[in-house]
């Protein structure tokens, strides 16, 4: 009867002899008699993974249409600029190159000494975004001058 049992445990088939019948002996003796694991398919997705995104066009017409869209914005900094240099200087000088300054403010270095004279200002402008690669080409500053 004990026999019966034990007989009842093991795994008999082919090469597999007298071991428990686990998953494990079962999956063995299998791989043993040529059989094969199917592979699995998976994507390696990277914890940084952004979405694809779609291109979108950014309208640049100044027709008068029979509708307006609001036009995205980039701010950026012109920085060593001579303590003389004026906002209606830039302004001007940015309209010659045919780029539109929504805003100009002259920014002050934080913790400088209004006793002291300033070396340099620096200036807030406020562009078109459709500008801003102009905005950043060395040619279009003097030497010196960071943005």
């Amino acid at each position: 009867m004990m026999n019966d049992a034990v007989a009842a445990d093991t795994v008999t088939e082919n090469s597999c002899i007298t071991e428990p019948a686990t998953a494990a002996t079962v999956l063995k003796c299998n791989l043993e008699d040529g059989f094969q694991l199917p592979k699995q398919q998976s994507k390696k997705i990277s914890k940084n993974a952004k979405p694809k995104r779609q291109s979108v066009a950014i309208g640049d017409s100044r027709q008068m249409d029979t509708f307006r869209g609001v036009a995205q914005k980039t701010v950026v900094c012109a920085n060593c600029l001579k303590a003389s240099t004026s906002v209606d200087t830039i302004t001007d000088f940015l309209q010659t190159k045919g780029i539109t300054a929504y805003s100009c403010f002259k920014v002050i270095p934080k913790g400088s000494d209004a006793s002291k004279p300033l070396n340099f200002v620096g200036m807030r402008l406020c562009v078109p975004k459709v500008n801003a690669d102009a905005i950043f080409k060395t040619d279009l500053w003097p030497l010196g001058v960071t943005v």
